[in-house]
């Protein structure tokens, strides 16, 4: 019985995956095909920042500082109790340079209203509305950026 049991819940599951991304796939219009960020795709944890001017190190390891990459979007967040305010933004990856622009807040039920404040991003180590980071470092596990001001560093999850 217990046997069986697992072998039935075992099929129940990859049934619903099959049918899951079947559905994904058709609704999306083939996403995965259209997804070119490469290297730079996944779920990036920003472990530190450094500022050029002064040399000073911001460890933030402990926290739970995210970039995610997917598709078209780039998305920062915390992750965090009571502190979920996510954003987006369109990036353009090409070379060894990374550029950010149109800044939103991730919020569905407003339309996704455009970003007008810089404050709430430089969390995040963006301080510009339209920053431009040069990619020093990308590969499986661990991506460095560098802005005019400052170095980020990056472990993939």
């Amino acid at each position: 019985m217990k046997i069986r049991m697992k072998k039935t819940f075992t099929q129940y599951i990859a049934a619903t995956v099959a049918t899951t991304a079947m559905l994904w796939s058709s609704a999306s219009c083939s996403f995965l095909e259209t997804d070119n960020s490469g290297k730079l795709g996944g779920f990036w944890h920003l472990e530190r920042i450094d500022t050029l001017a002064t040399g000073g190190r911001n460890d933030l390891s402990k926290e739970k500082r995210f970039w995610s990459v997917q598709g078209s979007i780039l998305e920062v967040s915390r992750r965090e109790v009571g502190i979920m305010q996510p954003f987006i933004f369109r990036y353009e990856h090409s070379g060894n340079t990374l550029s950010l622009s149109d800044a939103r807040s991730n919020d569905r039920e407003k339309g996704d209203p455009a970003v007008e404040n810089v404050e709430p991003l430089r969390q995040y180590g963006i301080n510009e509305l339209h920053e431009t980071f040069n990619v020093e470092a990308l590969d499986r596990s661990k991506m460095q950026l560098k802005s005019n001001t400052l170095r980020l560093f990056f472990v993939k999850m």
